[in-house]
């Protein structure tokens, strides 16, 4: 019982490894509702927030129009957004995007085909992280609302 316990935690351990602060965070291949395949590393932007959101999850509700917010006040000085649906209904996921205006780089991965949940460590929905220009993890499971903070302060090293 003891050693199944310890075994489980270790099993956690290196499951959130990967994605801890200073990581590398890896690079996630997927479609977009256009049917072209994109990069998260195809991004250059000095500020990628990885979004892996449920449409049916009541916080990714919540957090999507806040994240919708600071995308729209940052977009243009340095932040973009890949996100990730987990839900698996496509049609469900482009009425998502297209009643929140989600217009950034978008992949559909209800089954985890790109492995997303071997490289990003997430115990709920939505799971956000934030990689610099050199895809560094440099926050991760923070508020939209914290974002800029976060931006500002990284801009001045």
């Amino acid at each position: 019982e003891k050693d199944y316990e310890i075994e489980k935690l270790r099993m956690q351990a290196r499951q959130m490894e990967v994605s801890l602060l200073g990581k590398t965070g890896q690079d996630i291949k997927g479609t977009n509702e256009y049917g072209q395949p994109i990069s998260l590393y195809d991004i250059k932007a000095p500020f990628t927030v990885i979004f892996i959101f449920s449409y049916d999850c009541g916080n990714c509700k919540k957090e999507t129009p806040k994240l919708m917010k600071v995308y729209n006040e940052w977009k243009n000085k340095g932040m973009d957004v890949f996100s990730i649906c987990i839900d698996g209904d496509k049609d469900k996921w482009k009425e998502y995007l297209k009643a929140h205006n989600m217009t950034f780089h978008n992949i559909f991965d209800p089954d985890n085909s790109t492995n997303f949940r071997a490289h990003y460590y997430f115990e709920s929905t939505p799971g956000i992280f934030v990689l610099d220009k050199n895809h560094k993890i440099i926050a991760s499971g923070i508020g939209s609302e914290s974002m800029p903070i976060l931006f500002n302060r990284e801009m001045k090293k």
